[in-house]
This record gives C-alpha cells, structure tokens and sequence, in this order.
C-alpha cells in the first residue's frame, strides 16, 4: 500500500499493478469550493480541469431546507459517488447533457463502493435585504474508490458546498400604493367558513376561519390601537395557510368548490400564532379592518421541522393588509 499526498485529499492506494499504469491523477477540488447542480439529472458535480467529481443522491431528502440539521449520506445503489477523469479540459455541457458531445471523453472512472459515507451540515443564511439561503456543507467522512482490482480511500474531507434557496418569495405587498389589500370569497352561505386571500403570481397567502370567529373579528366599531380583537389559530377550523401553485393562482382557484385540475399546489405551510385585527372609522359610517399576524410561524406541510417566520416588526407583528366589511 502507498499514501499518495495532494492538495485537497489523503489517498491510500492499493493496487496490483505497476505506478506506470496508474491513471487516477490529484483528486485535488479544494480550489473548488462549491458543487453545481445538474438539472436534466439532479446531482451534483465538481470540476477541476479534466476530473470531476459526482454526487449523485436524492437532493429533496438530503438537502432539506432546516437550519442546523446534519444528514448523513451512506452510498448504496440509490446514492452514488464517482470520479471521472477526461482526455481534456471538462465543462457541464459534457456531463450533464443527454447527448454529450464527442470530446472530451471518459479516460477513467472510479466508483465509490457502497457503505462509504458523506455529511450534510445545512445553514441558514439571511442577506441584508432579508433573502433567505441555506449553505449545505458537504463533508467525506470515508469513501473507497474501486476500479478493477484498485482502491483508493478518501477520508477526512470536505467536497464542498451547494446552496438552495427558500423556494418563494412570500411577497404580498402593494408597492403601487404602499398598502396591501386581501380579497374575500363570496360563498353566499353566511354560515361557510370564511376565506380571506392575498395573491401574488404563483403564492397565495390566506385566512381561513368559522363564521363566527370572522362575524366577531370584523366588527365595525373602532378599537384601540393597542387594543386588537384577538384569534389564536388552531389545526382545523382558524388557520392560515401560504400555498406555492404550478402556475399562476387566481381568486376562481381559490374560492370555487371545484378548483381547476391545474395549477397544482406544489408547497404548503401552515401557521401557528394569531390573528390581530385593529378598526379604525377612515370617514363617518366607514371602517377599515387591518390584519396583523402576530409571533407567526409557518410550518412545512411535508416535513415539519422546516419554519420560516414572515418579515416582522420589533413587535413581532406582520400586517396582512386592510380590508372594509359592508
């Protein structure tokens, strides 16, 4: 056995073969600090020159957006880790295209052997304009590369680092006229819960409660400013709920009793917190509602452990919008 040393990784070699006729260059990515994706395929690859690096796995179940998780990937015949080294200097469009081009082409390949095993370390990151990210920092832990009667080991390491975004962008302000303004469904049976919505493109954000709990909210007698009439939202019947569709949303997808085939609704969060709601008479015989969410937390529908909390006041109050009830 020999220890090869480089830049990036500690390679312990065994082979039954003379140096001469050992291909396997560097395996040196450590100037190479952040993985692409490769959409026609969905892994994720590094490129150093004419080698490359492939993690090929299921990015929706080990690259979830949850702040401080760490996943462990345990290569098997779903997740695969292989190292290409090509007869020239490589670019996406060789490794992720159906029809690759004729040059470069595949000198060597290296597959890692199945129980070998890599970390995903995901982080929260918030840019100064408030966007939301998630750095996943992808470690080796140990991986055995085999090729013929060769195995190169990898332990130790970082691969890299891929970032996701938030997935949406809950943006449901006016800025025309600097107010936001929800819309209601007309069911014309005052006894069916009821349902407030805010569209905007593809995301819609909506209140759905009892007649009753919305009879006794939107009452049109003035409150104090500090004096809010107050909802706490539960899991059936008093909810808000953020949908991201398919396509563009419409008030008839969100109102009719039978929706449309498409858009589909391809996100969904559920809150938990309250529903404030503030009255003010605007002119004589006239009131205007304003909705505040206060201490709001949406919750991920398929997977729980991932929250976002809307942008907030230092109150912890974000206002939904303000509407006038006849």
């Amino acid at each position: 056995m020999k220890k090869l040393s480089a830049l990036f990784a500690i390679v312990l070699l065994v082979f039954a073969c003379d140096d001469g006729d050992m291909t396997f260059k560097d395996f040196n990515f450590g100037d190479v600090t952040t993985a692409q994706l490769c959409t026609a395929n969905e892994f994720l690859y590094k490129i150093n020159g004419t080698e490359v690096l492939i993690l090929d796995v299921n990015i929706e179940e080990y690259f979830s957006n949850i702040d401080g998780t760490i996943d462990t990937i345990t290569v098997n015949s779903a997740n695969k880790v292989i190292y290409r080294n090509y007869s020239g200097t490589v670019t996406s469009s060789a490794i992720c295209t159906s029809l690759p081009p004729a040059t470069p082409t595949v000198v060597e390949e290296w597959n890692a052997s199945q129980g070998g095993e890599l970390t995903v370390t995901t982080t929260k990151l918030v840019s100064d304009d408030g966007d939301v990210s998630y750095e996943h920092s992808i470690s080796i832990v140990r991986l055995e590369f085999v090729k013929d009667d060769e195995t190169i080991v990898i332990e130790n390491q970082n691969y890299g680092t891929y970032t996701t975004s938030q997935g949406f962008d809950f943006d449901f302000e006016d800025f025309s006229n600097g107010t936001i303004n929800p819309s209601k469904c007309d069911s014309g049976d005052e006894s069916a819960p009821k349902i407030i919505y805010e569209i905007n493109s593809d995301e819609v954000l909506k209140i759905i409660i009892t007649s009753e709990n919305f009879n006794t909210l939107f009452v049109n007698e003035v409150t104090g400013i500090d004096a809010p009439r107050i909802l706490e939202l539960d899991d059936t019947d008093n909810r808000i709920i953020f949908d991201v569709y398919s396509n563009t949303a419409s008030g008839t997808l969100i109102c009719s009793n039978t929706p449309p085939i498409t858009p589909v609704v391809e996100q969904r969060w559920n809150a938990t917190g309250e529903i404030w709601v503030t009255t003010e008479e605007v002119v004589v015989g006239e009131f205007q509602h304003t909705v505040i969410f206060h201490d709001v937390t949406f919750f991920n529908s398929a997977n729980d452990e991932e929250t976002f909390k809307p942008t907030e006041d230092e109150n912890g109050n974000y206002i939904y919008g303000q509407f006038a009830i006849e």
